[in-house]
């Protein structure tokens, strides 16, 4: 719907990530700043830069890390959200926060661990109860703002 196309839209712009990470600029790691404050400069002045990097985490993080989590094998998992989840929050707390990047990593759980069926010692099965409970939770909240008719 437009509410999220906009805001997905909005989002990948350039100038949403130079915002952000130029909130962050001005503070030290102990302040809750950039790990890396050249990087956080470095990638302020590049528009391309900033906007690969705001579509790219708006792609993993409501697509791709979400599909994942649920239709591939339980062996490659870990490896693909769990990875990328480890790199996305290494490079908020590089670029933006370190205190963020660290606050936020324990999501992974949410992608990777939380899916999982562990009843049985059997992983999530495509379809089962537990897969359609783990999907309508991870879901309603997208469906619901798709229905609104104004932006969030």
């Amino acid at each position: 719907h437009r509410s999220v196309a906009g805001g997905g839209f909005r989002w990948s712009s350039p100038e949403t990530l130079r915002s952000i990470l130029g909130t962050f600029a001005h503070k030290t790691p102990k302040q809750g700043g950039p790990i890396l404050a050249f990087a956080n400069r470095f990638v302020r002045k590049h528009d391309w830069i900033c906007g690969f990097l705001g579509f790219t985490t708006l792609l993993f993080e409501c697509l791709l890390a979400p599909l994942m989590a649920f239709f591939l094998p339980p062996q490659w998992r870990l490896i693909t959200v769990g990875l990328g989840m480890v790199l996305l929050h290494l490079g908020i707390g590089a670029l933006q926060s370190g205190a963020i990047g660290a606050f936020f990593l324990p999501n992974l759980a949410a992608y990777v661990v939380g899916f999982g069926d562990f009843r049985d010692g059997n992983d999530l099965r495509c379809f089962s109860l537990s897969w359609c409970l783990a999907f309508g939770i991870c879901f309603l909240p997208l469906s619901l703002a798709a229905m609104r008719k104004s932006s969030l």
